[in-house]
């Protein structure tokens, strides 16, 4: 009986950690100082309440047009939510 042969398996190389646009800190704080929930957020952006957890701990990012709606929501300048030079 011949032996059988299997693939090699593939590794996936790791992907580039692409910067983040918002401050999670920022963020977290900003939503404090609105007096709402990760949860209410997550509904007013159309995420998950897992995907939002993540975008607060900064494991994830917010997209442009999700920051600046981000901003609106609670009432502050989009400059506070973004991210600083070199973070």
């Amino acid at each position: 009986m011949p032996a059988t042969r299997t693939a090699p398996a593939r590794v996936t190389p790791p992907r580039r950690k692409a910067p983040l646009t918002h401050d999670p800190e920022a963020l977290t704080w900003a939503l404090t100082q609105y007096g709402q929930t990760q949860g209410w957020l997550a509904g007013q952006l159309g995420v998950s309440k897992g995907h939002m957890s993540e975008i607060m701990k900064g494991t994830r990012g917010l997209t442009v047009e999700k920051l600046k709606l981000t901003a609106q929501l609670l009432g502050c300048p989009e400059s506070v939510l973004r991210a600083k030079a070199g973070q």
